[in-house]
């Protein structure tokens, strides 16, 4: 049977994407084979980015969404945002990508009103054009299963579920960094075997502009609640500490905050503690995470972690145990490591320490058959002779 004519367009911005470029046209060959229409608008790149497109057999278009933060714009910003000592948020003349601007205006080159997108350093692992046309039909909007990270072997790290298939004349996209789609219509959940993606990350690609995008987006929206937390996150990643807890704590007070992103910020906010050496307060945020959301593993870890740290071992198996107990929630930063070796790991080491060489020998092999290679668990092979 012939494969059928794609009744949806495929889409993506672009920018310096000739290493990862490749990997996901070869995936998309047999879409681009049946007649579908891959659009990659590029919004400056340097390198052959637009030849690899070209040659691929895209659409290829360019737009430019970059703006300047001018100094009394940041001046405002840092007055808000920066605790001290921390360095300033944003310094004037830094540019930021308006990522729902790009999106927007690529999603109007599209011959279909119905867009799926995708990034250039991810890949189609499913991609049944039968069943996605077939479901167009009667809904505006499709989830789809979505793998972020990969562990080592790779095998996936972090998964979840996306909702980037849908109908252009209902969506929208808004926010400058971390986008989202606003708007309204039926949506419908296809199975993994019809729509699947999967994220291998560039490593050489830096996070550039983000904070300063999260930053000005935060500035003009201090409402937006999921914009806080990657804000918040942004402030950690680049070691602004005492600013990323303000604003963590900011986006935990919000009442239209998610249970379990207002948990995850509890959870950033111990971090931040712990890499000011503020231990205690550390352990106050992780079972405050622990009170906001107790069915996730990770602050249960967390908290085994601390104890562990303090040499308080008997805390830690108990922490640790329970984190045994918890199953997978489908929260988008739910790490499978969570459900595998790392409580296993946890326990071998606390239980080693406390003299139970029994029972943490039963709890290294377990780690042994989620990760047979690992280098840690091969070491630790010495204390079990």
């Amino acid at each position: 049977m012939a494969t059928p004519t794609p009744e949806f367009s495929i889409v993506i911005i672009t920018k310096n994407e000739e290493e990862t470029l490749p990997r996901l046209l070869a995936s998309l060959r047999p879409f681009l084979d049946a007649g579908g229409e891959f659009i990659v608008t590029d919004t400056g790149s340097t390198d052959r980015t637009r030849k690899i497109a070209y040659e691929g057999g895209a659409v290829v278009t360019e737009i430019t969404a970059t703006s300047v933060v001018g100094p009394e714009v940041a001046a405002e910003i840092n007055s808000r945002f920066q605790v001290l000592p921390d360095a300033p948020v944003v310094m004037p003349g830094e540019r930021y990508f308006d990522f729902a601007l790009a999106r927007n205006r690529a999603d109007g080159f599209a011959h279909h009103d119905n867009i799926g997108i995708c990034a250039a350093d991810e890949v189609f692992t499913a991609l049944d054009i039968e069943k996605i046309n077939e479901a167009f039909k009667h809904t505006e909007q499709l989830e789809h299963a979505y793998v972020f990270a990969h562990d080592s072997q790779g095998r996936p790290e972090l998964s979840f579920t996306r909702n980037y298939f849908y109908n252009r004349r209902n969506f929208r996209w808004n926010g400058i960094v971390h986008e989202v789609l606003k708007g309204s219509g039926r949506i419908d959940k296809l199975p993994e075997d019809a729509l699947k993606v999967e994220h291998w990350q560039n490593q050489k690609t830096g996070r550039g502009q983000y904070l300063t995008g999260l930053a000005f987006d935060c500035f003009l929206s201090p409402e937006k609640d999921r914009q806080s937390h990657y804000f918040a996150r942004e402030l950690f990643y680049t070691g602004r500490y005492h600013s990323a807890i303000q604003e963590f704590r900011r986006h935990e007070k919000m009442p239209t905050a998610w249970y379990a992103e207002r948990a995850q910020s509890c959870i950033f906010s111990g971090d931040c503690y712990a890499r000011l050496g503020e231990l205690q307060a550390a352990l106050g945020m992780y079972k405050k995470a622990l009170c906001i959301d107790g069915l996730r593993a990770e602050p249960f870890l967390r908290i085994s972690q601390w104890y562990y740290d303090q040499r308080r071992f008997a805390e830690c198996v108990a922490f640790a145990s329970a984190a045994l107990q918890c199953k997978p929630t489908g929260f988008y930063m739910e790490n499978a490591r969570d459900f595998r070796e790392t409580p296993h790991h946890l326990l071998y080491s606390a239980l080693y320490w406390m003299g139970d060489k029994r029972r943490a020998l039963d709890h290294w092999n377990r780690c042994l058959e989620f990760e047979p290679t690992n280098p840690v668990f091969l070491r630790d092979a010495l204390f079990f002779r």
